[in-house]
């Protein structure tokens, strides 16, 4: 069958195509069923996997791998009770317990999650999953050293993970301290240095910390190396339109150009299209600036800052009822982050020691 070649060769979206044409075909085949959810669920059809998950589980209740998967599905499809349903059914290892956490902290069950983020880290040690997960639940309701605490666990576990380095300089710059961000930041940049989490890191201290020049310098010589990178051109175009905001400069021409070859290596990069899209509306140019910041939205469709200069740009082109539809878009976003912000104020995540005291 073409769809099941198609997804022994990790090519999802043609075994998608050659599994919808086959469809009449596949209502008593579990195997493709199963193959077809676990493919939809890979491009981001979590609702379409659901149903094909679900086909295929009832034709072969007993199959764990695609009670998981189906969990998993239901959960990014935002049926977290079916998924919990679902997960009862299934032996605690450290997958089930990261999907379990992660139903807990979108129902706001902070301590249910923490729990389960917990034992996943104890059950497999090794993946940094874990903890990423647990820190970055910690450090959505502002538990910086909580945070900080469950990365160092993870480091010492696995000292080569530039993602658990990056995770703890972006922790140490939200706490001020400079000089261990960078430091850690450069760890990360030495221990995978194709990945750009050492460069993200990094760019984003130094310019939050006034040093744009010298976040510049660190980002085009990791440019040099790796010129075809989507996200360092996208990068080094954004600390240069931060460091001056006269589209007359050359460093606004220069940041014109890496945002055109960061959509052209990158089309799916929806940050740089709005920011494309933002520089082309300053420059005067708001019929290209509407492009690139629709392009933006498609790709994000909560997009704040393509939300805001797509505004801008249908009320400079006097397309009134568009721009006033968008507007309210944007202002039920900044209602649902307000919402958000003010629940995760609520609860406060405590070190063991200081909660039992």
């Amino acid at each position: 069958m073409a769809g099941t070649l198609a997804f022994e060769e990790h090519d999802c979206p043609a075994a998608n195509q050659h599994f919808a044409a086959a469809e009449s075909a596949l209502s008593d085949n579990p195997l493709a069923l199963a193959q077809w959810g676990e493919c939809l669920l890979a491009d981001d059809e979590s609702h379409l996997a659901t149903k094909r998950l679900g086909q295929s589980l009832r034709l072969r209740p007993q199959d764990k791998r695609v009670s998981y998967d189906l969990a998993l599905a239901l959960h990014l499809d935002q049926h977290d009770e079916e998924a919990l349903e679902i997960t009862k059914t299934l032996d605690a290892d450290s997958a089930v317990l990261n999907l379990l956490g992660s139903i807990y902290a979108s129902q706001d069950k902070v301590a249910d999650a923490i729990v389960a983020f917990r034992k996943a880290t104890e059950l497999d040690p090794k993946n940094e999953e874990n903890y990423i997960d647990l820190a970055s639940l910690c450090l959505d309701h502002q538990s910086f050293e909580v945070a900080a605490d469950v990365v160092n666990v993870g480091i010492a576990n696995i000292p080569d993970s530039a993602a658990l380095y990056t995770l703890r300089g972006a922790i140490a710059a939200q706490t001020s301290n400079v000089e261990q961000a960078a430091a850690d930041f450069e760890r990360a940049n030495r221990l995978k240095p194709d990945a750009s989490y050492g460069d993200v890191g990094l760019s984003l201290l130094l310019g939050q910390q006034s040093q744009i020049d010298e976040a510049i310098a660190v980002i085009r010589s990791r440019l040099e190396r790796a010129p075809n990178d989507a996200k360092l051109n996208f990068l080094l175009a954004d600390l240069l339109v931060r460091k001056s905001d006269d589209p007359q400069q050359s460093g606004q021409h220069e940041a014109q150009r890496l945002l055109v070859k960061a959509v052209g290596l990158q089309p799916d990069l929806a940050k740089a299209h709005a920011a494309l899209g933002k520089l082309l509306l300053k420059s005067g140019q708001a019929d290209l600036a509407i492009k690139e910041l629709k392009v933006a939205l498609e790709k994000d469709p909560n997009d704040r800052v393509a939300l805001n200069q797509y505004v801008l740009a249908l009320n400079r082109l006097h397309r009134t009822a568009e721009a006033r539809a968008a507007a309210e878009r944007l202002r039920d976003l900044l209602s649902e982050d307000r919402r958000a912000e003010v629940r995760k104020n609520r609860i406060r995540i405590m070190r063991p020691s200081a909660a039992t005291q």
